[in-house]
């Protein structure tokens, strides 16, 4: 048995992209030529063969055709185990994408060759790139261009001027076209001139980014009390690893002890590393609460009242300094207050422009303050290589009346 507990069989990645790019299409693609279907749905493609339906599954979705709700898919090939979140494109569901893309390992960016990078591309990339995480472009519907090289390139051209600002994590760009299925799941001799792999390849072959820190951290979301004595703190590694005989650190309050045991399920473990669920003991008898942060020693965030972050703002009312929120790191949740709002980031060229306000879908950089102190990441250490954000980086920003969710951020600017 691997004490590790880490599935690196399964690959979680999102479609995202402009509406009408041909997210839902791809999937279903993928899903055929990968026989990913039960016979139910294949007897339903006899008809016309319409590869988005397997994924449009709501019925508003099937009669406007686009993709509203996050759609989650399964496969698995000989090499690996895939779970698909498929995005919706249009601007007014970009709360759904983020939300899916905040399960993913790895997001797939469709741009249509004839229309080039639009503006909501534009936004899922950011929102990719808040997140850190690492991007496939596909330039799809090549079939409608004669799977012509020029028109490849122009496009890959474009999009790695616009895109590299965001600093993406992997950036590969693949001609592929959903509808015929050429260089989805297999090469095809339609696109010979290109050298790179099939986009099914790619997924099978490339490794998840992982956080730098080696360094376990461990939100508490449960506190079990053990009919024998004593307790265990359950809940799930955010980053890194943990192992039994580790010095760790409690946060906020910053008492120390060391790990005795490693619990997943009823099965003792010697070590585990994210996104294993653990329930972790002690060697002392701490107050350790739910929403502690229990961090292996040396590589525990500073705590503070105060930090800068990189947000998306998804609700429609504008966000201003001086608005009361719930910001939740983790699994703890502290009453805070924007102090100010510094910029907010063009969607041509990824630059901030001053603003005193978010408005939905906009990504920005902002100053917050909450009542308690939260263990963020300390900002003048923290690497600027592409990497996974840590567990003490990645916030959401919720209503305190409604308890609406309304915004996702990352600890710092980028």
């Amino acid at each position: 048995m691997n004490d590790l507990h880490q599935d690196v069989a399964l690959l979680r990645f999102a479609t995202a992209g402009s509406v009408d790019d041909g997210k839902s299409t791809l999937i279903g693609r993928l899903l055929y030529d990968a026989k990913g279907l039960f016979e139910d749905q294949l007897a339903d493609l006899a008809s016309d063969f319409d590869l988005a339906k397997l994924t449009d599954g709501l019925r508003a979705e099937r009669e406007q055709g686009i993709t509203i709700d996050v759609a989650h898919r399964y496969f698995a090939t000989s090499r690996r185990r895939f779970m698909i979140a498929d995005c919706p494109g249009h601007a007014q569901y970009t709360r759904n994408a983020l939300t899916g893309m905040t399960e993913a390992d790895v997001v797939v960016l469709l741009v249509d060759v004839q229309s080039g990078l639009q503006k909501q591309t534009r936004r899922h990339a950011q929102l990719a790139a808040l997140l850190g995480l690492p991007v496939i472009v596909c330039v799809n519907k090549m079939d409608r261009v004669g799977y012509s090289e020029a028109e490849f390139r122009a496009v890959e051209h474009q999009l790695r001027g616009a895109l590299e600002v965001l600093r993406l994590p992997f950036l590969h760009v693949l001609p592929v076209s959903a509808l015929t299925g050429a260089h989805v799941a297999s090469r095809s001799s339609k696109l010979a001139w290109f050298d790179g792999p099939a986009l099914l390849e790619l997924l099978e072959t490339i490794a998840p980014l992982q956080t730098e820190d080696r360094g376990g951290k461990l939100f508490v979301q449960y506190v079990l009390r053990l009919p024998e004595g004593g307790r265990r703190y359950a809940g799930q590694i955010g980053s890194g690893q943990l192992a039994v005989g580790d010095e760790v650190a409690i946060l906020p309050r910053g008492h120390r002890a060391r790990v005795r045991s490693l619990h997943i399920f009823d099965e003792a473990v010697t070590e585990a590393i994210a996104p294993a669920s653990v329930a972790v003991t002690l060697d002392d008898e701490l107050d350790v609460s739910r929403g502690d942060l229990i961090a292996v020693s040396g590589s525990e965030p500073q705590v503070s009242r105060r930090f800068e972050a990189t947000m998306a703002w998804m609700a429609e009312r504008p966000l201003s300094a001086g608005d009361r929120i719930l910001v939740q790191l983790g699994s703890q949740v502290e009453r805070g207050i924007v102090r100010q709002i510094d910029a907010r980031l063009d969607l041509e060229g990824f630059v901030p422009e001053p603003a005193d306000r978010l408005e939905m879908n906009d990504v920005g950089h902002v100053r917050i303050e909450t009542l308690s102190p939260l263990p963020v990441e300390d900002l003048s250490e923290r690497s600027r290589s592409r990497r996974m954000p840590s567990v003490t980086e990645r916030f959401v920003v919720i209503d305190p009346d409604t308890k609406e969710t309304l915004s996702a951020g990352l600890v710092g600017v980028r």
